[in-house]
């Protein structure tokens, strides 16, 4: 990790309240990412630095989200986030009545509601950023992969010594697909496709959901995404497609059918708790009874959006049901990680319906054969 935050926020976040990197616990960077919807930017390797939260416990509302490159903030419904590249000047207004940072960012000045005890340590924190050139506030970009050698022509083995290979599931991917490479089992382009999702992946197990210009990110193709989504909760009641991009809308309340049996049973549970209409997907006089899932294939990604349908209105659930986006990023994780690992096994050819049917006993037969 480079650039200044995390050096400005050891020495200047000195607070109870704030946890800073090393403190940061994963679940409430998970929540901070899923209610403020800053996902962080893996594909130019953005990391979290520090959580200052003053939230009820259950009611992930009241924050301030930093980042190596920018802030994001939530006061109860209000939401802000600004690259510090952009902040042009940061004035801390400590008033007891209605605390906020004063934010020239744009052209423009905005009024951020913060809670009182972080306005000063927070507010003196980006007066620091903005001391600085705006081209030096950020660190520089660490791309997905690694570059490939002779001996390592996909990336496989730098990536996994870069940081990704601590997580067993993505070491695991990297080390198959090195000896696939190897052993000419599979082409070097689709090893470097491997490497790249697989770095993705990992880094969202590190370090939570990536997000990239209000998309959210996922390993897997936009066909194996959407198929993850039925199985999870059930077969979309519409769908069309416009180039590219392809849209799915999900019920909710009703039916358990088409419920996928052959994803992970914490999948089926999702889908379970999601028919029930238990408490994440609910709010105060208001349950979310569909939802629209936007997709599209994006460089060794896909790129996603989750919205409420509510009439001619779609928002995006972050702002409306942010328990629901947190749990289906949770769940997500194991989706994508069998998926990833099958598809990195079987290649490209098979569908994920069939993928997915493939009996575990025939994936370990075809791991030891290449890995052995």
């Amino acid at each position: 990790m480079f650039g200044p935050a995390p050096d400005l926020a050891r020495q200047m976040l000195q607070h109870a309240k704030i946890a800073v990197l090393e403190r940061l616990a994963p679940d409430r960077v998970d929540d901070a990412i899923a209610t403020s919807g800053a996902g962080l930017d893996h594909v130019r390797g953005e990391h979290a630095v520090a959580l200052a939260d003053a939230s009820a416990k259950k009611k992930f509302d009241l924050f301030v989200f930093l980042t190596d490159r920018r802030f994001a903030a939530r006061f109860d419904d209000e939401r802000w986030q600004f690259a510090y590249a952009d902040l042009q000047a940061v004035t801390p207004n400590p008033s007891i009545w209605k605390p906020t940072l004063k934010v020239a960012a744009g052209g423009r000045i905005h009024e951020v509601l913060i809670e009182y005890d972080f306005v000063e340590p927070i507010g003196r924190f980006l007066q620091a950023i903005c001391a600085m050139d705006p081209r030096l506030r950020g660190p520089q970009d660490d791309p997905l992969g690694a570059p490939a050698t002779a001996e390592d022509p996909t990336g496989a083995l730098a990536t996994a010594h870069g940081g990704a290979g601590q997580e067993p599931r993505a070491n695991l991917l990297l080390r198959l697909v090195y000896e696939q490479t190897r052993k000419g089992t599979t082409s070097v382009d689709e090893g470097v496709d491997v490497v790249r999702r697989t770095d993705l992946f990992a880094r969202t197990l590190r370090f939570g959901r990536g997000a990239k210009e209000g998309w959210w990110l996922s390993p897997l193709s936009a066909n194996d995404l959407t198929f993850a989504f039925a199985s999870i909760f059930g077969r979309p009641h519409a769908h069309h497609r416009a180039g590219n991009v392809a849209t799915y809308d999900f019920h909710l309340q009703g039916t358990s059918s088409g419920v996928g049996k052959a994803v992970a049973s914490s999948a089926l549970g999702l889908a379970s708790m999601a028919v029930l209409g238990v408490g994440w997907v609910s709010t105060p006089g208001n349950t979310l009874k569909q939802f629209r899932l936007v997709a599209t294939d994006t460089p060794a990604s896909c790129s996603f959006t989750l919205h409420g349908v509510e009439g001619s209105d779609l928002p995006l659930l972050h702002t409306t049901f942010p328990r629901f986006v947190g749990k289906v990023h949770s769940i997500l994780r194991d989706v994508e990680a069998d998926l990833l690992l099958r598809r990195a096994a079987f290649g490209a050819a098979p569908g994920p319906d069939e993928l997915l049917a493939i009996p575990q006993a025939a994936l370990d037969a075809r791991l030891r054969g290449a890995l052995g």
